[in-house]
């Protein structure tokens, strides 16, 4: 993630001090109807604006764990995301499409965890005997989707017998 505007994020029970940009991240929190500007760290209590809402280990108000980020200068500081990442956890989830049957990257190393998250489909290739007219093919119980699907061609054979011809389909 390098951009906190508008995610939504339930603070931990307990969160640990602001250590860079003298203890402020400059972003822009809204809870319920209310907008707070910054959050600051200052002899153990966390502020929201010049709200105290967290002090001595505790929150003052549970209502002030879920917040929504709206923006502000501080909103792709990645200091401040990793602290954010530390202290709470990011609500709803990711979207996302898919279109490589390669996977796809989140970039997460030295953010969130220690590495990059990768998520790799599980893809089933097929073959099938071609019978005539419309065939759907679907991937089996364990497969997210086809990699690949072959025909197999229909060789149609003859027998001569009596002076009768008989067509005969086999496959090959």
């Amino acid at each position: 993630m390098t951009d906190l505007t508008n995610t939504s994020w339930k603070f931990n029970t307990t969160v640990s001090s602001i250590s860079f940009g003298g203890g402020t991240i400059e972003i822009t929190l809204k809870i319920g109807l209310t907008y707070y500007f910054g959050i600051s760290w200052s002899s153990g209590t966390l502020r929201y604006g010049s709200t105290n809402v967290y002090t001595s280990g505790a929150w003052l108000d549970e209502s002030y764990r879920d917040v929504e980020i709206i923006g502000g200068t501080d909103a792709t500081n990645i200091k401040a995301i990793d602290w954010l990442f530390a202290n709470a956890e990011l609500q709803g989830t990711l979207d996302g499409t898919m279109t490589s049957p390669n996977g796809v990257k989140i970039k997460t190393a030295g953010r969130a965890f220690d590495k990059d998250i990768v998520i790799t489909p599980t893809l089933q290739s097929k073959t099938v005997e071609y019978s005539g007219g419309e065939k759907t093919v679907t991937a089996d119980n364990g497969y997210v989707g086809l990699s690949s699907v072959t025909v197999e061609p229909v060789n149609y054979g003859y027998t001569v017998h009596n002076g009768v011809i008989t067509i005969i389909n086999t496959p090959s």
